[in-house]
């Protein structure tokens, strides 16, 4: 039987190799003893193997440090992929991409939440030892973009083209995919649309909103542009149900197709209308841009602006991230398609 201070130590060395101790330090045997459930003389043994098999290095004050040596010898490519702590449905495709590629590139990844913009776990992950940081935030913070513009050369951007920072930026289709949707609607007989935004300010909805209401023209529709923002890590989609509830019983309903710029804000709106006794893809043809597993499941299902597996693109940032080299660039998921789904269908009225 192995001793318990073997197997605790055999489990730390998983720890470091896994990444666990990027952003923090090696426990004391007091921390050890607590964390583990052992009495605090297991717990010295444990750190004595590992400061012994110099995994732990103790410095003249006394504390503990990960031997850089020990690190280098998994020559692993250390990943954090850092991103609010919201429920994003729609992120999962990109998640699983990710991994994936970091996977393939024998790295390992590590996923951080922050709570607010100015959490200080956003410093940590910066300032601590990770070879490339996916980074997703809406709004960047005067501190948080000053320290994004020092290390540059290891971040990408998620979902926001910061490519003007240096920063090499990743996302799904243009907004000009958009264009699927409108000659959707437009078949069916819809010339009088709208677009929906409550997500927070300088983000990839706004491309999305304006391109919906260039496009819709260019076609000679008729648009109605719906603008009320939350705050960071507030929620879009029950400001959304609140503004088209109001926009009911104040009659300003105007229109027989409506754009939403994220599944779940088109959710909440269709809620909102058969709560009024709307009929989705009858009285009115809601529509979307991703998602589509949750667009799928929706009753009734949403028509989408799909795209494939971003793995591609992915794998092309990190190449050109970790090469150091050349100028900013955003790289995008080229391809995409038209999910159609009930939300959408031939126009019943004339307003």
């Amino acid at each position: 039987m192995i001793p318990k201070y073997q197997e605790i130590a055999a489990t730390i060395r998983k720890q470091i190799m896994s990444g666990d101790y990027v952003l923090k330090r090696p426990p004391s045997g007091r921390t050890l003893a607590a964390e583990s459930g052992v009495s605090y003389l297991t717990a010295r043994c444990a750190v004595r193997q590992l400061v012994e098999e110099n995994v732990f290095v103790r410095k003249k004050n006394g504390r503990l440090e990960i031997n850089s040596r020990f690190l280098d010898i998994s020559k692993k490519l250390k990943v954090a992929l850092l991103r609010p702590n919201w429920y994003a449905p729609g992120f999962g495709k990109w998640y699983a991409a990710i991994n994936q590629v970091v996977e393939d590139e024998g790295g390992i990844l590590k996923t951080i939440s922050f709570s607010h913009q100015n959490d200080p776990v956003v410093q940590d992950v910066l300032n601590r030892g990770f070879d490339l940081v996916f980074l997703e935030m809406v709004q960047l913070p005067p501190a948080v973009e000053r320290k994004l513009v020092l290390c540059k050369g290891k971040v990408i951007s998620l979902f926001r083209n910061r490519t003007a920072l240096g920063i090499n930026s990743v996302d799904g289709p243009g907004p000009e995919s958009l264009e699927l949707l409108l000659e959707h609607l437009y078949g069916l007989g819809h010339r009088k649309v709208a677009s929906l935004t409550t997500e927070p300010g300088e983000t990839t909805a706004d491309d999305k909103s304006l391109y919906w209401e260039k496009g819709a023209k260019k076609l000679g529709m008729e648009v109605t542009t719906i603008i009320e923002r939350v705050n960071p890590f507030e929620p879009a989609d029950l400001k959304a149900y609140e503004v088209i509830r109001q926009k009911i019983k104040d009659g300003k309903i105007n229109f027989t197709g409506l754009f939403c710029v994220s599944v779940n804000t088109a959710i909440a709106a269709m809620r909102a209308f058969h709560e009024e006794g709307y009929r989705i893809g009858k009285d009115m043809s809601v529509c979307s841009f991703g998602d589509p597993i949750l667009s799928r499941l929706t009753i009734p299902s949403i028509t989408v602006v799909n795209m494939p597996d971003p793995a591609k693109a992915i794998r092309a940032a990190i190449g050109y991230t970790r090469k150091g080299k050349g100028k900013a660039r955003m790289f995008r998921v080229m391809k995409h398609e038209l999910q159609i789904g009930e939300s959408t269908g031939k126009i019943q009225d004339t307003l």
